[in-house]
């Protein structure tokens, strides 16, 4: 109609959609706590712009709040294994460490073991090469006394003495080597052994076997009366020469089995040192498989 006003329309202000909405949204599902934070701002400030992005927000923050509860029920499992397998790694160290303090012990046991069966050799060495002369010299014969001895039982005399003098050189050097080189020392089973064996050589075997030899020289020599009052003391002196070596090769036999007994005990601890160090692996072993 001809002079009306005209009707006035203005357009409603483009919306566009929220970059902080969008942004939370994507955050949500790579680090849900940040895009829980940034998916309420958006939330926020979509409803006093009235841009676009709301779904995004709501999305995020559900997203985010989804996560955190899983992530939530998964951490108790995860920190139940890792406490679990700390206290697991901690049992492990603990038993390595008693382990390798038996080790140890043993070490010193077996190097204890070792030094004690290497004090037997030296003394059974000598020992040996005394029973070997008296081996050696075991056939000796009988010989006959009185004016007139044949000679039969000169050549007897002859050989006898030289057995004889085999034997006494033999012990001399035997007990002036254990003397001199000391090896037992101490108030120990050895060396009151030995001290009591070196008494019955110098007390029975020695003066037994100086008699014979004096014996066989007075035959020699044609000293019958000398020779006949030997005899009837022959006895005698057999039982004090027999007595020191019966005393002397229990002193050996005591010696070895001294020996063989540090060498059981040495073999014994080799053989659990091989168990330790066995076990000692394996736990190394478990520890290299714990996460």
């Amino acid at each position: 109609m001809e002079g009306a006003p005209s009707e006035i329309t203005t357009a409603a202000p483009e919306s566009h959609l929220d970059a902080l909405a969008l942004t939370g949204f994507i955050l949500s599902f790579f680090t849900f706590i940040i895009g829980l934070v940034v998916s309420i701002i958006a939330l926020v400030r979509v409803k006093k712009t009235a841009n676009r992005g709301k779904g995004f927000a709501i999305a995020g923050i559900c997203i985010s709040l989804v996560l955190s509860l899983l992530a939530t029920a998964l951490a108790f499992p995860v920190v139940a294994l890792l406490k679990e397998n700390a206290q697991q790694h901690a049992r492990i160290e603990k038993q390595i460490d008693v382990i390798n303090r038996d080790i140890n012990s043993l070490n010193n046991q077996i190097d204890h073991e070792y030094s004690q069966e290497a004090l037997y050799d030296r003394p059974l060495s000598l020992c040996d090469d005394f029973i070997d002369t008296l081996n050696a010299n075991t056939d000796t014969k009988s010989v006959g006394g009185g004016v007139g001895a044949s000679s039969r039982d000169r050549e007897r005399a002859k050989t006898n003495t030289k057995a004889y003098k085999n034997i006494l050189k033999a012990g001399n050097d035997c007990f002036s080597k254990l003397d001199k080189e000391d090896l037992f020392s101490g108030d120990t089973t050895e060396k009151r052994e030995l001290n009591s064996l070196k008494e019955a050589w110098k007390k029975a075997g020695k003066p037994a076997l100086n008699a014979y030899i004096g014996a066989m020289d007075d035959l020699l020599a044609g000293r019958y009366a000398q020779f006949n009052h030997f005899v009837g003391k022959q006895d005698g002196y057999g039982n004090d020469i027999n007595g020191f070596i019966s005393k002397f090769e229990d002193f050996n036999s005591y010696l070895i089995e001294e020996k063989y007994s540090h060498e059981s005990k040495y073999d014994i601890l080799n053989t659990d040192l091989d168990t330790k160090k066995s076990q000692l692996h394996d736990l190394n072993d478990q520890l290299d498989t714990l996460l």
